[in-house]
């Protein structure tokens, strides 16, 4: 599940002079197999011509930074818009893989469709984002931005060094499923319990991906059942997200609701 975060926006401005903003992605784009998806040529001249994105969603906070832009590339310069999620998540991935090498598509998906969509055995479909008990979620927001490389490439070498860390990467991926489950039916007391589950395997395999400066937040939350940490993204810094029924038990942590 993807819910967007609208406390960040983005827009294409004009300068006098080329600008070096787009210029990454258009080198991508242009030499990709999904080049005849989109207007190159109005996509060079336009950086000739001095267009750059302007966003203010934070870099390096697994909030989607690359995502935003590569929606709103898809948005102006796409000569084949679709309206298959499935498709337009493919497209949207090969895209932002000038950024990352190999995106998910959820970013600039959840990003383009502004609302939360669900994604369940490779089928994608927009889900009501009122209906979801999102009220005990909140984002906390470490301050640190990171490197999404240097933490997925530490994720890699566990995955290859440590067969148990596979394993428990199976069980993480399952326990997101149920979390999504228990939101779409309103089972509050059975999100208390997965997110305990998710923060305590992170804390317990994901420690390398968890700043140092919060890793006793973390675990005071764990050890007195008063609020549970996950991390966004590859971790190792930007937001994380927080799980608690009772407010004043985080209201120190300044938390940022989910939903505005």
């Amino acid at each position: 599940m993807a819910i967007p975060f609208r406390k960040f926006k983005g827009r294409f401005e004009w300068s006098d002079i080329e600008n070096e903003t787009l210029k990454p992605i258009y080198r991508y784009i242009k030499d990709s197999p999904w080049k005849d998806f989109y207007d190159i040529q109005k996509l060079d001249q336009d950086i000739k011509n001095g267009i750059r994105y302007e966003a203010d969603v934070p870099l390096g906070y697994g909030l989607g930074s690359s995502g935003v832009l590569v929606a709103a590339v898809y948005d102006r310069y796409a000569t084949q818009k679709t309206s298959d999620l499935n498709l337009l998540k493919d497209i949207l991935a090969a895209t932002e893989n000038a950024f990352h090498g190999a995106s998910s598509g959820i970013d600039p998906l959840v990003s383009w469709v502004n609302q939360a969509i669900l994604m369940d055995r490779g089928s994608i479909t927009v889900i009501d984002e009122q209906s979801l008990p999102l009220s005990s979620f909140f984002l906390l927001d470490t301050k640190i931005s990171r490197s999404t490389s240097a933490f997925v490439n530490i994720f890699k070498t566990k995955l290859d060094q440590e067969p148990s860390f596979q394993t428990k990467v199976n069980e993480l991926s399952h326990l997101n499923g149920d979390i999504a489950t228990s939101l779409i039916v309103g089972d509050a007391a059975k999100n208390r319990d997965i997110m305990k589950k998710i923060s305590q395997l992170q804390y317990e395999y994901f420690n390398e991906m968890i700043p140092e400066s919060f890793k006793e937040i973390w675990k005071t939350g764990l050890w007195n059942d008063a609020y549970y940490l996950k991390l966004c993204g590859a971790g190792g810094g930007g937001m994380l997200l927080v799980w608690s029924d009772d407010l004043s038990n985080i209201e120190h942590l300044n938390p940022i609701k989910l939903t505005i």
